[in-house]
C-alpha cells in the first residue's frame, strides 16, 4: 500500500511540471495527489475535524440520476396545476439532492408578520390626479400647464452621458428653471421634475419620463433581425421572496394562473427552487449579465467603462439584432460601481430617480419604511414601466432585449410590496396583448433575492426566504410548440433546484447563441438534474437553501471565546474602513465604535473542517446599532481564501487545536441607519451602513 501511494504521488509531481500538461491540468493533479495522501487538514481526511461540532458528513448529497435520459421522461400535462404558495411541499417526494427544510414562513405565519396594510390610489395621498408636466420627445419640448396663476418651475435630464451615476457624482449638477412657455430640449433630454407651487422650498413632485428614440440602434438591429422579433424581458422586482410573491402579489399570481387555466396566447411556469447566487441585487444579477467569473463589486481605474465588456449580455445580443434597456427604480449605490458608469446599453434609466431622491421627499432605501412611494398622480414605479411601453411601442420590427429593476418591495417591513400588485399585473397584461401578436414575448417576472431587512431578518424562515427568490417565466404558446419537449422541459425545471446562472445560458439559447455558460443549464433545452447541488450550480454554501443554518445556544467556552474573537475582527474591520479610514481624518465624521456584545451566532458546516458563521451584535453606547457579519472559518486552504483586493483580509487563529484561517465575508446593518449620516458618508468615499457619524447617533453613556 505504501508502495502505491508513493508511486501515484511521484508520478503526480512528474506531471505537475510537464509543461503545457501540467499548466492545463495542475489542478487535478492536486486535487487527485490530496485524495490519495490528504493533508491532515482536509475534508479529504475525516478522522480529522477542526469545527464547533463533530462533523457527520455532507448535509446532502451528490445524487446521480439516469431519468434524464429516459425516453418517459419528458410529459405533456396541460394545463399545470394551479400556482400555490405552499406547493413546493409536492417537491419534497422528488428526491432531490437538494431540498431545503424550509422555504420560509408558514402562510399562517405570514399573514401574521406580512399583514395587508392597505395603500391608497396615489391621488388620494397627493391630491393630484394628473401630472401637470410632459417631456415630449418627438417636438423635444417640454410642457407645464400648472392649473395656478403660478407657471412652475422645472429641471430635466439627464445632465451628462453617463448610463448609470452615483448619487453624490450628481448632486451639484442639477438647475431648476422658472417655466414660462415650451421649453426646447436637447435631444438627448428625456425627463423632467417639476412643480406647481409657487413655494421655493416645496418639492417637485410632477414627472413625466419619455425615451429618446435611439435611430442607430434601431438601423443595426434592424438589419440583425431574423424572423419574427423577440422581445426578451427580464422584469425583475427587488426584495422579493416566491413566498412573498404569493402574499403581495395576489392579483399578479391570479393573472399567471389564468394564463394556464384558459384559452390564452401564453404558458407561465413557476419555478419553485430558484436559489440565490449572491447576497445583494449586483450578486445576484451582474452575473447574469456578464457571467460569474466576471463579476465583482467594485473595481479600479477609469469608472467610465462598460466593464463587462464583450461578455455583457447586451454587447453579444446586439449583434443578434437587440436593442437593449437597464433601467432602475433608484439612484443605485452598487450597479454603478460593478458595470461601470458607462454600460454599452442602448436605453438607460437611473439619473431619474437620483434627481427624484433630491427634489422630492421619497426615498427608496429598505428603512423608508411604510412611506408609500407616489410622485405626482402616479405610484414611482410607474414611470419606468410606462418608459419601457413607449420604449417597446417605438422599436417595433426588432429584437429587444429589456431589463426593469422595480424598487416597490425594497424596504424593511415587507408591506410595501403590495403597492406594485396592481401596477405590475396591468401592465404585464397590457405588454402581452399589444405586443404579442408580432412579437415573441419572453418574460421573466422574478426577483434578485427575497427580503433581506429589518429585525425579522434574524428569524430562520426569513433567512431561508432570503435564498429563495421568486422567477416566473411567461412565453407564447405558438414560441413553445416550435419544439416539442420545450414545454416539457421548463415544467420539469420548475421542479428542479435553479439558479441565476440558468438564466444567462437560457436568454443566450433564446437568442440563438450557444454559450458553455459556467453553472449554467438552458430552462428551455435541458432538465436539470435531480441530483444538482448547490455547489454544481455555483452557489456558495452560506447562500444555498439546502443548508440548515443552527442557533447556537449553549456553547462550550472555547468556541464561546472564539465566538467573542470573531466579533473583536469585525469590530476592527468596522472601525478600519469607517472611523480610521485613510479617507477622511480620524474622529471627524464617524464614530469609533466597540462592540457591546453577540445577541445570536448561527452556524453550519460546509466539511469536518470549514464552516461558517453569522453573528449579530449590539454596539457600546449606541443601543440601536445592530451589525450582523458572515464569516467563513476553516483549516484547510481554498479559493475563497485567495488574495482579493476587494474581500476582507484573511486572518489567521487556532481554534479546536488547529490553525485555521478566517474571512469575513460581508458586514450588514440590520437597524434603520439610512438618511443624512448615510449619505455624509458615501460623499467620502465611505460605507454609509458601516458609519455612525458623530451627530447622527444619540451616544448613550
Amino acid at each position: 500500500m505504501i508502495k502505491k501511494v508513493l508511486i501515484i504521488t511521484l508520478l503526480g509531481i512528474c506531471l505537475f511540471y510537464i509543461g503545457s500538461f501540467a499548466s492545463d491540468h495542475r489542478r487535478q493533479i492536486v486535487n487527485f495527489i490530496n485524495e490519495v495522501t490528504p493533508p491532515k487538514y482536509s475534508s479529504n481526511n475525516p478522522k480529522i475535524s477542526t469545527v464547533s461540532y463533530p462533523y457527520h458528513g455532507p448535509i446532502i448529497s451528490d445524487k446521480d440520476t439516469e431519468e434524464f435520459n429516459s425516453s418517459s421522461y419528458f410529459t405533456d400535462d396541460r394545463p399545470p396545476p394551479i400556482f400555490k404558495i405552499d406547493d413546493t411541499e409536492s417537491l419534497r417526494s422528488l428526491n432531490l439532492a437538494c431540498q431545503p427544510e424550509i422555504y420560509g414562513y408558514s402562510i399562517d405565519q405570514g399573514d401574521v408578520i406580512f399583514p395587508r396594510h392597505g395603500y391608497p390610489k396615489c391621488p388620494a395621498v397627493t391630491n393630484l390626479n394628473q401630472s401637470y408636466i410632459f417631456v415630449d420627445t418627438e417636438d423635444d419640448k417640454l410642457y407645464m400647464n400648472c392649473p395656478g396663476p403660478y407657471k412652475g418651475r422645472f429641471l430635466f435630464g439627464p445632465t451628462n452621458d453617463k448610463k448609470l451615476v452615483l448619487r453624490n457624482e450628481i448632486e451639484d449638477f442639477w438647475q431648476v428653471w422658472d417655466y414660462d412657455e415650451p421649453e426646447p430640449l436637447d435631444e438627448e433630454v428625456e425627463f423632467a421634475l417639476g412643480s406647481c407651487d409657487s413655494s421655493k422650498s416645496a418639492y417637485l413632485i410632477q414627472a413625466s419620463m419619455n425615451p429618446q428614440f435611439n435611430k442607430t440602434a434601431y438601423e443595426y438591429a434592424k438589419e440583425r433581425t431574423e424572423g419574427k422579433p423577440k422581445i426578451i424581458f427580464m422584469l425583475t422586482l427587488d426584495s422579493m421572496s416566491r413566498r412573498h410573491f404569493f402574499r403581495k402579489m395576489p392579483k399578479t399570481i391570479d393573472f399567471l394562473n389564468s394564463l394556464n387555466q384558459n384559452e390564452s396566447d401564453y404558458w407561465a411556469f413557476d419555478f419553485k427552487l430558484h436559489n440565490i447566487l449572491g447576497p445583494n441585487s449586483v450578486g445576484n444579477q451582474v452575473p447574469i449579465f456578464g457571467g460569474k467569473d466576471r463579476f465583482v463589486k467594485t473595481f479600479k481605474g477609469d469608472q467610465n467603462i462598460d466593464y463587462l465588456g464583450e461578455k455583457a449580455l447586451w454587447n453579444i445580443l446586439r449583434e443578434k439584432g437587440y436593442i437593449s434597456l437597464f433601467g432602475l427604480e433608484n439612484c443605485d449605490n452598487y450597479f454603478p460601481k460593478s458595470l461601470g458608469r458607462k454600460p454599452n446599453v442602448d436605453y438607460a434609466i437611473n439619473q431619474f430617480f437620483c434627481a427624484v431622491y433630491k427634489y422630492t421627499d421619497y426615498k427608496f432605501d429598505k428603512e423608508a419604511v411604510l412611506k408609500q412611494r407616489c410622485l405626482g398622480a402616479y405610484m414611482t414605479h410607474y414611470y419606468p414601466l410606462n418608459y419601457t411601453y413607449n420604449l417597446a411601442q417605438m422599436n417595433q420590427g426588432v429584437n429587444m432585449w429589456l431589463y426593469l429593476h422595480l424598487n416597490g418591495a425594497h424596504e424593511a417591513t415587507g408591506l410595501h410590496a403590495e403597492t406594485m400588485d396592481d401596477d405590475v399585473m396591468d401592465f404585464v397584461k397590457k405588454f402581452l396583448t399589444d405586443f404579442g401578436k408580432d412579437n415573441d414575448i419572453i418574460m421573466f417576472l422574478h426577483a434578485d433575492h427575497g427580503m433581506r431587512y429589518g429585525n425579522w431578518y434574524k428569524d430562520l424562515p426569513a433567512y431561508q426566504e432570503n435564498k429563495l427568490p421568486g422567477l416566473f417565466a411567461i412565453a407564447g404558446r405558438q414560441f413553445i410548440e416550435q419544439n416539442d419537449k420545450t414545454y416539457s422541459v421548463l415544467t420539469l425545471n420548475t421542479q428542479r433546484l435553479t439558479s441565476k446562472m440558468d438564466l444567462r445560458k437560457s436568454i443566450l439559447y433564446l437568442a440563438g447563441i450557444k454559450e458553455n455558460t459556467k453553472y449554467g443549464v438552458n430552462l428551455f433545452e435541458e432538465v436539470a438534474h435531480k441530483g444538482r447541488t448547490c455547489e454544481k450550480a455555483g452557489i456558495e454554501p452560506w447562500d444555498c437553501s439546502c443548508r440548515e443554518m443552527k442557533l447556537i445556544e449553549e456553547p462550550d467556552q472555547e468556541l464561546e471565546d472564539f465566538i467573542l474573537r470573531l466579533a473583536d475582527q469585525v469590530q476592527a474591520t468596522i472601525n478600519t474602513e469607517s472611523y480610521a479610514s485613510k479617507k477622511h481624518d480620524k474622529n471627524i465624521i464617524c464614530e469609533k465604535i466597540e462592540i457591546k456584545g453577540v445577541e445570536n451566532t448561527y452556524n453550519f458546516q460546509i466539511s469536518n473542517v470549514e464552516e461558517f458563521f453569522k453573528l449579530e451584535m449590539t454596539v457600546k453606547h449606541y443601543p440601536k446599532v445592530k451589525f450582523q457579519a458572515n464569516i467563513l472559518v476553516s483549516s484547510q486552504y481554498s479559493d475563497r481564501f485567495k488574495y482579493n483586493d476587494v474581500k476582507y483580509m484573511v486572518e489567521h487563529d487556532t481554534f479546536r487545536k488547529a490553525p485555521i484561517m478566517i474571512r469575513i465575508l460581508n458586514i450588514s446593518r440590520l437597524d434603520k441607519y439610512a438618511g443624512p449620516c448615510e449619505l455624509k458618508a458615501i460623499q467620502a468615499g465611505l460605507r454609509g451602513d458601516t458609519c455612525i457619524c458623530k451627530e447622527g447617533y444619540k451616544k448613550e453613556k
